[in-house]
């Protein structure tokens, strides 16, 4: 999950003719990021090597809804980069959906707070840990305690 509140994860939009808008960003590795209440995820590097390899699709998605995409490889909307610290994307996001539409507005309300990778996790790709907090987890920087 890409959060503006992440090092490397903030988002630039720029407006373009016929209302599409171009948007950037990266989805950081080793950076925890929470999803909703305990639920934290932490990405390794080059996590998406493989299905980037095959030529297989991926998703941009808000809300982690896989049923409403705004932008993806095949449709050639969504360019993505893989380096060591992230996977670095470029989109084209077109009005013609509800559901961007609604993310566009959203945006510009300030109320959107990331965007999420949509793409399959082979089987023995996800590892799942219980932790007690996701404030235990390592930070990208450290943390100043009140004085």
């Amino acid at each position: 999950m890409l959060w503006g509140g992440v090092a490397g994860g903030a988002l630039e939009l720029r407006r373009l003719d016929g209302g599409r808008v171009r948007i950037a960003g990266a989805f950081p590795y080793g950076s925890p990021a929470e999803l909703g209440r305990g639920r934290v995820e932490v990405i390794a590097s080059r996590a998406f090597a493989a299905r980037l390899e095959a030529g297989e699709d991926i998703h941009l998605l808000s809300g982690h809804d896989f049923e409403k995409p705004l932008a993806s490889r095949t449709a050639g909307t969504l360019e993505l980069r893989d380096n060591d610290d992230a996977l670095s994307f470029e989109a084209t996001i077109a009005p013609e959906t509800t559901w961007a539409r609604d993310f566009l507005a959203a945006h510009d309300a300030g109320l959107i707070r990331g965007l999420s990778p949509g793409f399959r996790v082979s089987p023995d790709g996800e590892r799942i840990e219980a932790r007690s907090s996701p404030r235990a987890w390592p930070r990208s920087r450290p943390r100043r305690r009140p004085t």
